[in-house]
């Protein structure tokens, strides 16, 4: 890589840094924060709600761990 495009690309090749400036995108106070987040996503549909999610537990219990 060149010398100038490492010290703006980081370590999983995104960009770090703006292109037009060297400010942040991502202070470095939150870097921690992006390590840390889990996301936690939920599905209110009828179909997941009273087919799916029974469908899934009742297998649970069969199933041997």
């Amino acid at each position: 890589m060149d010398d100038n495009l490492d010290k703006v690309v980081g370590k999983d090749n995104y960009r770090l840094l703006s292109t037009r400036s060297n400010i942040p995108y991502i202070p470095k106070k939150n870097h921690q924060a992006i390590s840390d987040f889990k996301y936690a996503g939920e599905d209110r549909s009828y179909i997941y709600v009273y087919i799916l999610s029974p469908l899934a537990d009742s297998f649970a219990s069969i199933l041997p761990k």
